[in-house]
């Protein structure tokens, strides 16, 4: 009898710590300029593919995500010391000493782009031995791209505005540029700013990609987020199965 009370009490315990958790309003963080997969539109309001993945989870639970967006960088260091979540998130060793993941929420093609009369045949990293790469400022690009910057054998010239990138490769600061969201992404971003628009014709995207790279929410381990993530996970196998079944 005894027992048998003593397991009702612990249940009703982890049940009431449970609830607590999809009570309390919880902090993510994101990039603020990556369309079309989280971006800041022009009223001001988080957009994007993984802001709507976000949307619907607190449709489906109830549960208060507040969405911070702003410099990638930024953004990461927020995560990195634990004042809130992260999503589009990549996976490294590194980081997943740091971050607890959620299952994989996109896949994000990262592309290689050039000017017209300098494209090249892309097959593997040392490929672009010699060039110099515009990337995103704090980004990983996976662990053997990312040990191939650190190494040297690939150098690059960060930035944190993904139109600045392109408007280096005209000026000819640069030899080429990662961007990310395959050719979707691309088009969007030359259509985001006037003159990279006006230039569209002299871009040229090289048809293979440097790598498809996986996006994830993550949270610092310091956090304990394990179970919220468990419960994240779970919704998005349900929105997954619900866009498979409307194909």
């Amino acid at each position: 009898m005894a027992l048998g009370y003593s397991r009702l009490l612990l249940m009703a315990v982890l049940l009431f710590f449970w609830r607590a958790t999809l009570a309390a309003d919880i902090t993510i963080f994101g990039d603020d300029n990556y369309p079309p997969v989280i971006y800041r539109d022009q009223s001001g309001q988080p957009n994007g593919l993984l802001v709507e993945v976000l949307q619907q989870y607190q449709q489906h639970t109830g549960q208060t995500l507040k969405l911070k967006l702003m410099p990638w960088k930024r953004a990461y260091k927020s995560a990195e010391s634990g004042i809130g979540g992260i999503i589009g998130l990549s996976k490294t060793q590194a980081r997943l000493a740091i971050f607890d993941y959620s299952d994989p929420i996109h896949d994000d093609d990262i592309h290689i782009v050039v000017l017209q009369g300098h494209e090249f045949d892309f097959r593997s990293l040392a490929d672009l031995r010699g060039r110099l790469i515009g990337t995103q400022l704090g980004a990983s690009f996976g662990t053997e791209v990312d040990a191939a910057i650190a190494a040297g054998q690939i150098q690059v010239d960060p930035d944190p505005v993904h139109a600045n990138r392109l408007r280096k490769l005209l000026r000819g600061r640069i030899d080429a540029a990662f961007i990310g969201n395959g050719k979707q992404g691309f088009e969007k971003l030359l259509s985001s700013d006037a003159e990279l628009h006006a230039n569209r014709d002299r871009f040229v995207l090289l048809p293979t990609p440097l790598v498809r790279d996986p996006l994830y929410l993550g949270f610092a381990k310091t956090q304990h987020m394990g179970r919220f993530l468990a419960n994240f996970n779970q919704v998005l196998k349900q929105l997954k199965a619900q866009q498979s079944a409307k194909r």
